[in-house]
């Protein structure tokens, strides 16, 4: 007899971002994945300046962020399997003692193999908050606010991928880019310890696992969320090379201006998006916000042309659409996850994000050097375009595995009707 897993929910009477953040533990849940997530924006960076000022050249440096960066990627749907199977604490746990161990070692181990083999190991073990976070929200919150959980998990995003670079460009006149590291890796492990002690850790119970060997891969439709978000990727890896090349017709923090602004454009778009009670579904609402992305990203292009200095002002359009789009992906993917694979699922969508974003790095390299800044933002637009089409239709293309913790309260069948909540996309 299927059972519906043990949640921590409590009814409030708020909706929105404020029932969200007025539900028992979520503020807790939020701050600690949002201090456990610092590794994944401070280390790439602190990494390549690590290396540089201990003498290695930028190809050398670029490899060594890469690995982790990779390692990272890959390693977020084994965790999140990990996870699934065996709940949230040991993965969280051990993962945050092996990673805290690799990036604190990377000061003392020159740009080596030794160094390669750290920033692989401490990639590859980040410990999978952003995975059990989105797997916990059904089972925290009431389904009316699931879409503003994601919402407020995705611009949470936004603010860590600001608040990291800041944070090393802030405290690197003042220490070395080890030591910034070091008390980022220890912040990030206080933190994890901190998410794996909450109430939905401690009372967690794994559910039946469904879906095969290949869980999450084997519904077409996330796969077909997976190649979309793979393009999305590929398109914030070529916007940081082509925000790098404005540099030459700007101020030397011209780049840095321009991701601060597409960020701070993605941190308002999801804090207004979690405000709102959403009836659109969301694969609807993603491709509705991926194309108003790349339609974003043209005037980026013309100014890059036109006039290179409103360039950092121009990226806060596509900005407004990142955090949105995000927060719909997340909804998509939690709501076809197999049953027993959510955590996997998100691990899956964080690897695409990430491996597209390497490879729109590697794109748009010759793209830049070739035809400039403009051609760069051009190929960003382009592969937000790319990233809509491919992004799942509003209507189901396969019926897809039903998660158990659903079907369990659907009520019987009757003859020629369908129950209630057999609707794929229903949010």
């Amino acid at each position: 007899m299927n059972h519906q897993p043990p949640t921590t929910k409590t009814r409030t009477n708020h909706t929105g971002l404020t029932g969200v953040l007025c539900t028992p533990h979520v503020p807790r849940m939020i701050l600690a994945a949002l201090m456990g997530r610092l590794p994944t924006s401070v280390a790439p960076l602190a990494i390549l300046v690590l290396a540089t000022t201990s003498g290695a050249s930028y190809t050398r440096a670029g490899c060594l962020a890469a690995a982790y960066g990779i390692a990272c990627a890959l390693g977020q749907p084994l965790l999140g399997r990990w996870a699934d199977h065996r709940g949230m604490r040991a993965p969280l746990l051990g993962c945050a003692a092996v990673a805290t161990t690799a990036l604190t070692a990377l000061p003392f181990l020159g740009v080596g193999l030794a160094a390669t083999a750290a920033a692989i190991l401490a990639g590859f073990a980040t410990p999978p908050v952003e995975g059990v976070l989105r797997a916990q929200w059904p089972r925290t919150v009431d389904k009316d606010l699931l879409p503003s959980a994601y919402a407020l998990d995705a611009a949470s995003q936004s603010v860590v991928f600001v608040a990291g670079p800041l944070l090393l460009a802030l405290t690197a006149q003042h220490a070395q880019p080890g030591l910034v590291l070091i008390a980022t890796a220890v912040a990030s492990a206080a933190a994890v310890t901190a998410l794996a002690t909450t109430p939905a850790a401690l009372h967690h119970r794994t559910a039946r696992r469904t879906g095969g060997s290949l869980g999450p891969l084997r519904s077409v439709r996330l796969r077909t969320l997976y190649v979309g978000l793979a393009l999305l990727g590929g398109a914030l890896g070529a916007q940081a090379v082509a925000a790098t090349a404005t540099t030459a017709h700007g101020s030397s923090g011209q780049a840095g201006f321009v991701l601060a602004s597409f960020s701070a454009g993605s941190l308002i778009g999801g804090t207004a998006t979690a405000a709102v009670t959403w009836r659109v579904p969301a694969a609807v609402r993603l491709r509705r916000l991926l194309a108003f992305g790349a339609a974003g990203w043209l005037p980026v292009a013309t100014a890059a042309y036109t006039a290179p200095a409103a360039v950092a002002a121009a990226a806060f359009l596509p900005g407004l659409a990142l955090a949105p789009a995000l927060a719909a992906a997340f909804a998509v993917c939690a709501d076809h996850a197999p049953s027993g694979t959510a955590a996997e699922a998100a691990g899956w969508l964080i690897a695409a994000i990430g491996l597209g974003s390497a490879a729109g790095g590697a794109l748009a390299g010759p793209v830049v050097d070739t035809a400039g800044a403009p051609a760069g933002f051009a190929l960003v637009a382009l592969l937000t375009a790319a990233a809509s089409l491919a992004a799942p239709s509003p209507s189901p293309l396969s019926p897809g595995p039903l998660r158990k913790d659903t079907a369990s309260d659907l009520p019987p069948k009757r003859p020629g009707t369908h129950p209630v909540g057999l609707q794929r996309n229903d949010r």
